[in-house]
């Protein structure tokens, strides 16, 4: 059967920055059950009308987790988005978090809508967690 998880605590550094910045994330979840040989992806998603943009920013090590509480943990040195027109930017775009079990399934799947805003040549990013 495939675990049930909640989220209880989402924390993103820094926050209210260009969006290129460095990135670091802390996920804190409940499992109904031990979930084996699992890592986590992490991505940024542009969203236009016709188009839709991945960024891969990372992953996490493979690793168990306990039934119970536990905490992901995850740092980018940067969000790389010189390959995306500056159009793209200037729109909400969409942090994914997505936990993938041992055969590639996925567990669960946290989003956070990301609010972008354009200062002078800057794109700054403003994360809303999904738990407020």
């Amino acid at each position: 059967m495939t675990p049930t998880l909640s989220v209880i605590d989402l924390e993103v550094i820094p926050n209210d920055c260009p969006l290129s910045d460095p990135l670091t994330l802390a996920v804190s979840f409940e499992a109904d059950q031990p979930v084996k040989e699992a890592h986590w992806e992490v991505q940024y998603m542009v969203d236009m009308t016709a188009q839709r943009h991945v960024l891969q920013l990372g992953s996490t090590e493979v690793q168990d987790y306990p039934a119970g509480k536990s905490t992901m943990h995850f740092s980018a040195s940067a969000i790389d988005i010189s390959g995306l027109k500056r159009s793209w930017l200037n729109n909400v775009g969409l942090l994914l978090m997505i936990l993938i079990d041992q055969a590639g399934e996925q567990i669960i799947q946290v989003s956070m809508v990301t609010q972008i805003e354009q200062q002078g040549d800057n794109f700054i990013r403003h994360m809303l967690s999904p738990l407020e």
